[in-house]
Order: structure tokens, then sequence, then C-alpha cells
């Protein structure tokens, strides 16, 4: 049980090491740009190729959703200037086929900040 109240379990299936990290409810992260206590939630993760981005907006916003690989390269551009309400969000997220299996950080920016998450494309 990790401190946050989230609970995580690892073991082996097949020789291969898994860790789960279960979130207890579905609530979303919420986004301040001028914080630092952020949090996005993406589910399922790993991905196949859709899946949802959670979080909460505290005011009006105008957000890029871009999906990088780990050397930093833009893969895909998944929203671009989107306006958004201030609120509770739930983005669908589509990824391209093409995309290959692997590790790659979401990010969410406004134009004067970012946020970034690991997800797992498989």
């Amino acid at each position: 049980m990790q401190t946050d109240a989230k609970i995580v379990a690892a073991g082996s299936v097949d020789g291969d090491f898994v860790l789960v990290r279960y979130l207890s409810g579905l609530e979303v992260g919420v986004v301040d740009f001028s914080s630092s206590q952020n949090t996005l939630f993406v589910y399922p993760n790993p991905i196949e190729r859709e899946t949802t981005l959670g979080y909460t907006l505290l005011a009006d916003a105008t957000l890029s959703i871009d999906l990088y690989d780990i050397n930093g390269r833009l893969v895909q551009s998944l929203v671009k200037q989107g306006k958004r309400s201030a609120g509770e969000q739930k983005e669908m997220l589509n990824l391209e086929p093409s995309i290959v299996p692997g590790s790659y950080i979401l990010v969410l920016s406004n134009g004067s900040g970012r946020l970034s998450l690991q997800i797992v494309k498989q």
C-alpha cells in the first residue's frame, strides 16, 4: 500500500516480471500548470491503440497533447491547441497503428507549462 492509498502488486507470469498499480476509484488528476502537484491518469496503460487521459482543469485552457519517444522525438500530435473548459476532462486518444510497441512520454501542455506521463504501447 502506497502513501497515496494506491495498491502496488508485483510478481511473475510465464517468466516475465509484472508490476501493477491499482487506482482506488477512478478519480482524475487536477491540472494546475502553476503547481508542481499535478496528476494525469491514463487508462488502460499499457495501451494497444486507444486510451483515455483523465484530468481536471482548474480554469479554461487551450491544450496540446503530444506523444514522444524516449529519445524526445515527436511521434504523434494527439490534440493541437484544443480549447477545454474548467472541470473534469476525459480525452479519448487513438494512437496511430504504425507506432511500434515500447515506452513513450505523453505530454499535456498549455503554452506556459507542461505535464508528462510515461505510457507503454503494446
